[in-house]
């Protein structure tokens, strides 16, 4: 379950860029005053959080490639780990699924598209659906954790009562 659901996610993300690359790459509007907004961009440049987005450490494609790679493989065995436990969490299921998305998602586009096509434009900020995989992992981690947080500290104080 967990696989054909990174496979639909990377299906829609690629899928998505390929479809705007070949039928909408000159087509922009906006709504809310511009603040959502189709325009699509093939980002070369500042490709990840480390090229732009909070710092520049100017890393390079293959690296960044690299990156990718390292944390799927990191994510295998926490994988396995968590399967061979019988651990059932939707909260880290999702946050699994969307990450590997993300990666695999990011991998394929640095590989292919040379950067990302990026088309979703918030704000002042120009994402894809890979960003989007990312937010959501992110939103789902700050849960699960204040969840986790509210319920030992209710245990603990219980405890003390």
């Amino acid at each position: 379950m967990i696989f054909s659901l990174i496979l639909l996610l990377i299906i829609i993300d690629s899928t998505s860029k390929i479809i705007i690359n070949l039928l909408f790459m000159d087509t922009t509007f906006s709504v809310f005053n511009g603040y959502l907004a189709f325009r699509p961009f093939l980002n070369t440049s500042s490709m990840s959080m480390f090229n732009g987005l909070f710092i520049d450490l100017n890393v390079s494609l293959n690296k960044l490639i690299l990156i990718n790679l390292i944390l799927l493989i990191l994510m295998i065995p926490i994988y396995k780990y968590l399967k061979s436990i019988n651990f059932k969490s939707l909260y880290l299921s999702s946050i699994l699924v969307l990450i590997a998305s993300a990666c695999i998602s990011s991998t394929i586009d640095r590989v292919f598209w040379k950067g990302s096509l990026d088309f979703l434009l918030i704000s002042h900020y120009i994402i894809d659906f890979k960003d989007i995989y990312i937010f959501l992992s992110i939103a789902i981690s700050i849960i699960y954790i204040l969840k986790n947080i509210a319920h030992l500290a209710i245990n603990y104080i219980a405890k003390k009562l």
